[in-house]
């Protein structure tokens, strides 16, 4: 971790207005989310949203020659890390939220390998899948438990940053034994906007994602929303043949997202029981995702 430019960052915060402070932390240790999470209590009177954004792009290679240590480390920092940062998370913002007022919420990051597999990264695919569900299963025990905390998941395509730029360095991606340049021009033609993403994009969808903006989404929309690639933040559409943009089924995708926009207009007008219209795009998404694209 690059401790000056994380300092840097919370004086650029301040100089600016805000509030901010910097703290060097483990991921993987308990000890050290505890003190995270009390630092900001006691910084700020509180905690009411949470993003898991540590992890790693591991080296790529086949199963067969993938040894259980590096696989460990793999899943230790890009899926355990969320666990822990969902369980210090949830017990620190319910103290804050389950009274009612505010609500809280917490984003973790996935990626479209999260949604899709993908040959030599058993190990990325396995932890950023695992992250996908672990969020649905947080976010329905918050909203069982009462605690008004959403938890969503965001699933980037690839993003133009220094970890996505180490492993074109390395040709890690797919598999694929070529230089820095071609794989990145391989990537880029993954993307229907031709071009790899920014990291201030998935900072605005993130931003979306907090309250009162998305106070009705649980995690369904947003992982709805990540598919149709509404947000610049997921470029490509998963198929059954792997990463594609399908131009000619794209009148197909007005279908599902029609349905959702008339869902959220119609809770828009009558409220809470608007959410029963949910499961008509569901199943239209879920018809379009499993019945069209062959």
């Amino acid at each position: 971790m690059d401790e000056t430019a994380g300092i840097a960052v919370a004086d650029d915060i301040s100089d600016a207005g805000g509030e901010a402070v910097f703290m060097q932390q483990d991921v993987v240790s308990e000890a050290q989310w505890e003190a995270a999470v009390k630092l900001a209590e006691d910084r700020f009177g509180g905690l009411h949203v949470l993003v898991n954004n540590a992890g790693i792009a591991p080296e790529g290679g086949p199963i067969e020659e993938k040894t259980l240590a590096s696989w460990r480390r793999t899943i230790e920092i890009d899926l355990d890390s969320v666990f822990l940062g969902c369980k210090y998370g949830i017990r620190t913002i319910k103290k804050y939220t389950a009274k009612g007022g505010m609500g809280g919420s917490i984003i973790n990051l996935s990626s479209i390998l999260g949604l899709v597999g993908q040959p030599n990264a058993s190990d990325y695919n396995a932890a950023k899948g695992g992250v996908r569900l672990l969020t649905k299963s947080a976010a329905l025990e918050c909203a069982e438990a009462g605690y008004n905390i959403r938890v969503n998941s965001v699933h980037p395509g690839y993003i133009d940053t220094p970890m996505v730029a180490d492993a074109l360095n390395r040709g890690v991606v797919s598999g694929q034994a070529v230089g820095p340049n071609e794989m990145r021009e391989l990537l880029t033609m993954l993307h229907p906007i031709g071009r790899l993403g920014v990291d201030t994009e998935i900072a605005n969808a993130i931003l979306f994602d907090q309250p009162p903006a998305t106070g009705w989404v649980i995690w369904f929309a947003t992982e709805l929303i990540n598919y149709i690639a509404i947000l610049p933040v997921v470029l490509t559409i998963p198929t059954r043949d792997g990463l594609r943009w399908p131009g000619r089924l794209h009148a197909r995708m007005l279908a599902p997202l029609g349905a959702l926009a008339a869902s959220a207009a119609i809770a828009a007008l009558i409220g809470g029981p608007g959410a029963i219209a949910f499961p008509v795009p569901a199943l239209l998404w879920c018809a379009v995702r499993y019945g069209l694209f062959v």
